[in-house]
C-alpha cells in the first residue's frame, strides 16, 4: 500500500482482494450453519475447480494452484485495513461481497 502515490491528493485507493471468506458472527444457529456450508463449499471449489479450471484454459494447474494458496495467506478484512491504515490513509472502510470471498477495501491519502 505504500507504493500508491496519489497524483493529486486527497485522492481515493479502492482495492478488492480476495481474503478466505469470513463467517459474519451472528446469534442465530440457522445462520451460523450456512455459514459454516458456504465457507465449506467454498474451499472445496477453490483448492478443487479452480485448479482444474486453469489446467484446463490455459494448461497451467500449478500457476492456478499457486494462487488458491495465496489467498489464504492474505490478511484478513480488519488486518488488511489495518495496514491500509498504516500506510498513511485515512476513512479506512470495507464492504465483504459473498460471504466475504471478496471485498472492496477504501482509503483517502491526503
Amino acid at each position: 500500500m505504500s507504493r500508491v502515490q496519489p497524483a493529486d491528493p486527497p485522492s481515493l485507493a479502492t482495492v478488492i482482494p480476495l481474503p478466505s471468506p469470513l463467517c459474519p458472527s451472528a446469534r442465530q444457529f440457522f445462520v451460523n450453519v450456512l455459514c459454516g456450508v458456504c465457507v465449506r463449499a467454498y474451499d472445496l471449489y477453490s483448492f478443487n475447480m479452480i485448479p482444474l479450471m486453469g489446467q484446463a484454459v490455459a494448461n497451467d494447474r500449478q500457476s492456478y494452484q499457486y494462487l488458491v494458496e495465496s489467498i489464504r495467506k492474505f490478511p484478513n478484512q480488519e488486518a488488511f485495513a489495518t495496514i491500509i491504515r498504516d500506510a498513511g490513509f485515512k476513512a479506512v472502510s470495507y464492504e465483504n461481497l459473498t460471504f466475504g470471498v471478496c471485498s472492496i477495501h477504501s482509503g483517502f491519502k491526503l
